[in-house]
Formats: structure tokens, sequence, C-alpha cells
């Protein structure tokens, strides 16, 4: 996509969407085919940005901001990673057409869509994390992996079961917990303690994928990314004297709102990985979040 053409409309949208909160959400349901966002999230992530914003524009001349001033290179991390998100889809989607029959195209498309609702918000963050990246904290930049080394698309997946429609429903409540009791903790700047709970929720999500014989890879993606990041922050906090509290709050914010669509997006892909056609199990980059988590 070139950033200057097609994709510009969504950056006005998702603008609108950052500083005017509420107003578009009839216009966002019906472009985004059903991909929603947390409404109070997404307030919260205003402010937040809103108050890095702040801080930047009141910070000490470079130089006099610390010891590591001027040390690293900034990086429109968030923006590229999407990015690279959205153009896998697009190079990978007319094989997986073809292996589904055409099957496939519903949820690329919601997929493409998922991403694309991200754009905007990931230029701002980037933005936001140029000064800390310029002190050598790499905020955002070193919170994301890229999209590379994934499985060729007609991989099958390991698993072919559906998840039932009662552990489906404990499972999308289980969720709905942990997403507010993550968030408490955010709020709280206790990154740890967010890094942990997420650490004990993937391993409860991968205990239902062992036992139901079925892949939940976009819920345990977005696990692995929010946990890596929690626990990236707590360092970050700490190089920083705590000036990058409001943007470890807002990035994380940010990847959360739209968490309530991954077990959906997960539950129509298992139709596909019945037939042996791993849709979303081999498009998702590997997140060394379980490994960073329980190194000494």
């Amino acid at each position: 996509m070139d950033r200057r053409g097609k994709g510009f409309p969504w950056l006005v949208l998702g603008i609108a969407l950052l500083f005017c909160p509420g107003t578009l959400t009839a216009q966002v349901s019906d472009v985004a085919a059903g991909v929603t966002v947390d409404p109070d999230l997404r307030a919260a992530a205003t402010d937040l940005l809103a108050m890095a914003r702040f801080e930047e524009i009141h910070a000490p001349p470079a130089g006099k901001a610390g010891p590591a001033a001027g040390q690293g290179a900034v990086a429109n991390a968030f923006y590229d990673h999407v990015l690279g998100g959205i153009r896998s889809s697009q190079e990978r989607g007319p094989v997986y057409d073809r292996l589904s029959g055409g099957d496939s195209r519903r949820i690329l498309r919601k997929l493409t869509l998922f991403q694309r609702a991200f754009l905007p918000l990931a230029w701002l963050v980037d933005r936001r994390a140029h000064r800390f990246q310029r002190r050598g904290i790499p905020i955002v930049s070193g919170d994301l992996m890229p999209v590379a080394g994934l499985p060729a698309p007609e991989t099958p997946p390991r698993w072919r079961g559906k998840l039932a429609a009662g552990p489906a429903r404990q499972l999308k409540d289980d969720l709905k917990a942990y997403k507010h009791r993550f968030w408490d903790r955010v709020q709280a700047a206790d990154f740890h303690a967010a890094a942990r709970l997420t650490w004990e929720t993937l391993q409860m999500v991968k205990a239902v994928e062992e036992r139901e014989g079925c892949h939940l890879a976009m819920v345990k993606h977005f696990l692995e990314s929010l946990g890596l990041g929690a626990l990236h922050a707590v360092r970050y906090v700490r190089d920083s004297h705590g000036e990058v509290i409001p943007l470890a709050k807002a990035f994380l914010a940010i990847q959360m709102m739209p968490l309530g669509n991954t077990l959906p997006m997960d539950l129509d892909a298992q139709a596909l990985h019945a037939r042996g056609i791993g849709l979303l199990v081999n498009d998702v980059p590997a997140i060394p979040f379980e490994a960073e988590w329980q190194r000494p």
C-alpha cells in the first residue's frame, strides 16, 4: 500500500475516531464488516496519546534528557508491522482461495480490515515513540516482531477440531474478564502484574487448544503481543524515569481495543482447519513472550 495513496482514507478515518470518540461508530461497523473496537479503550488511548504529546512538547531539550540521549535510531515499527501483515495477507490470499475453493475470502477480508483499522493509530503511536527511541529506549520498535519466517500457506494445521459452543462461551467470558483485569493493572502502571496475568491467561488458552484439539491462533497472538509489551514496559519505565508511562499505556490500550474480535475470527477459521487448511495458524509471526517471561 502506498502510504500517500490508498492508505490515506484510513488515516483520516482513524484520526477522526481517535479525536472524536463515538461519532463514527456506525460507519466503522459497516466499513469493517463486524470488526469492532472497545470505545472505552479508544477514549483512554485518545487521552493518553494527548498526554504523551504534551509531555513531548514540554520535554527537556535534547542532550539534557539523560545519559542515553541521542543514542538510538527511530523506526515506524507499529505502522510497518501492521502494513507487513496486510501485505502478507494479500500475497498469501490467492493460495488460501485456491485451497478453500473461495471459502477463505470472507475471513481474509475481515483480517485485512482488522489490520487496516490499526494503521492510523499505529502511525500516531510511532510518532510519540520516536523521542524515546532516540534516547535508546526502544518502546514499540522493540516490542513488535517482523511479519516474516511464516510457514507456507499450504502447511496443514496441527489440529482440525472446532471449539464447541459451551467451551467457546466460557472462553469468551474468560477473555472479557482478562481484558478488564489487564486494563486495571495497566492503568495503575503495574506492567509486571499485567504481564503475569497475560502469561496465566495464555496458558489457559493453550490448555483449551490441547483439550479441545483446535487452534486459537489470533487469540494467542494478541495475548503474546500484549504480554511482551507489558513486560518490556517495566524496563522502559525504569530507563525513562517514568516518562514513558502514558505512551506505554496507550500502546497497550490500542492493541487491546479489538481483542473481542479475535475469538470469533478463530472460530470462523476452524471450519477451514477441519479441511486441513491452516488459515491464521500459518499467518501470525512468532512472539517470544513466554521465553522472555520465563527467563531468569
